[in-house]
């Protein structure tokens, strides 16, 4: 398999950006060590490990911090490229979305399009838009993109060979007009209950969610505290109106505020109606149930709505499996079946202890391969991360009465990991330059540290 890695090289309030732009790693499939290119008699050239499209080694139109990279893989496949779509992450200036292709014998990234095809992430101009998470439509008509820091949302159609259509760009504002979170019928206003970080909206993620009659993008901000549900009407006529309906406030709990959304996760058996969100002030998950018609949060007000299940993904033992049962925990767990207490405040009345995150903070949240558990990273100030492991019942829930499985990284911040195996794990620690390897009742081991402050890991299967 391919990774390629995004990570930043700009120094910014939150990180000391190393890197120079984009990474693309040659990983065995069976071993999960590194390729080697280096003793090749083929005169091709190979670009395996090798900076490439950043500010150093693309100058001007380089990608300064890619923090977000999706695969999609064109219709003809004759040629052995994949298309790759990159967000830029910027402060200064809404940054931008961008089409690459990634040749798959070689590992080259070429930009895809013209210059005028560079899309900016947000309409104005001269406000920092921190541009974090891309996906693509399943009809493959449009490439989503999330603004951090201008709580906005920009919508880009797609051309026959992926490029991004420059002609075709709506852009959604979360804050634009005052709004009643569905749940409680109180109006959003800021700052939240975290002042300090729920100043505004902060959209962090685009999700795709199908249900029978029409689909919903999902959408976790931080600043609301409610996971938006956006209908997803696709191509319509010009001057019909743009690709996406009007945002609702859903995916609101009062046991979460102060909570702030940051990414999701849907569980992959249609049957099973749940999304997973990750809570990044609090450590906290939940569980809410999805519309079977709509692909929309349930809200309240329907009869079918149960309260999210919620847990602390701190709440759990040490240990160097993701599905041993706690209750076989071996003589050295014992000692750790309370690791995370430490990190957990007393909880109010009908909630769960939560964490702050001036001591960590949740990054990632992803399914295993055989959906029993969810798997979410954790970014413990001047500590070594973690990924904790929550299992499922049967019917999705989260199951607060077993504690979580708690996996230390080797590195410090885990900002993202991809599931690879059942289930192996491959996590870039931003803050100490290395990507490791976490196999099933192994201890985690060092893949490379040759792809400075990675953020970012997109897997492109060869």
């Amino acid at each position: 398999m391919l990774i390629v890695v995004g990570t930043y090289s700009e120094k910014l309030g939150h990180v000391a950006g190393k890197g120079d732009g984009l990474y693309v790693l040659d990983v065995d499939d069976e071993t999960l060590t590194l390729k080697s290119h280096r003793h090749e008699t083929t005169t091709t050239t190979t670009f395996f490990g090798r900076p490439q499209l950043g500010p150093c080694s693309s100058g001007r139109h380089g990608l300064a911090n890619p923090t977000y990279l999706v695969a999609h893989e064109p219709k003809d496949t004759s040629d052995g490229k994949v298309v790759i779509y990159a967000v830029d992450e910027r402060e200064d200036h809404p940054g931008t979305l961008r089409a690459l292709t990634l040749d798959k014998r070689t590992g080259e990234l070429s930009p895809l399009g013209d210059e005028k095809d560079i899309i900016a992430a947000d309409d104005r101009q001269h406000e920092g838009g921190a541009c974090c998470h891309v996906m693509v439509t399943p009809d493959e008509n449009y490439v989503l993109a999330a603004n951090y820091l201008c709580g906005s949302l920009v919508v880009v159609g797609r051309r026959e060979d992926g490029s991004l259509n420059s002609d075709d760009v709506h852009y959604y504002r979360l804050d634009g007009t005052p709004v009643k979170r569905v749940d409680d019928d109180v109006t959003i206003t800021y700052p939240g209950p975290n002042a300090n970080r729920q100043d505004r909206a902060h959209a962090h993620m685009v999700l795709y969610s199908k249900g029978s009659e029409s689909d919903s993008i999902l959408v976790p901000d931080l600043g609301s505290d409610c996971v938006w549900s956006i209908p997803y009407v696709g191509p319509r006529r010009k001057g019909c109106g743009g690709p996406l309906g009007t945002p609702v406030a859903t995916g609101y709990d009062p046991v979460l505020a102060g909570g702030g959304p940051r990414h999701a996760v849907l569980h992959p058996d249609p049957s099973v109606r749940k999304v997973y969100v990750a809570y990044e002030l609090t450590s906290l998950v939940a569980s809410f149930g999805i519309d079977e018609k709509t692909g929309a949060i349930i809200s309240s007000s329907v009869p079918s709505y149960s309260r999210p299940t919620v847990c602390n993904v701190l709440a759990g033992t040490r240990s160097d499996s993701f599905y041993s049962d706690a209750s076989e925990a071996s003589a050295s767990e014992e000692n750790e079946k309370d690791f995370g207490k430490s990190l957990q405040h007393e909880a109010k009345k009908e909630s769960v202890p939560a964490c702050s995150d001036k001591e960590t903070s949740v990054a990632a949240i992803r399914m295993t391969p055989d959906a029993s558990h969810v798997l979410v990273s954790s970014r413990i100030v001047n500590g070594e991360g973690t990924i904790s492991a929550l299992p499922l019942l049967e019917n999705g829930d989260l199951n607060p009465q077993v504690p979580a499985r708690i996996r230390g990284v080797l590195g410090r911040t885990p900002r993202d990991f991809v599931v690879v195996g059942l289930p192996a794990v491959v996590a870039a620690c931003q803050d100490t330059d290395e990507i490791v390897v976490l196999q099933e009742g192994e201890e985690a081991v060092l893949l490379t540290k040759d792809a400075p402050t990675p953020v970012c890991l997109c897997v492109v299967p060869t």
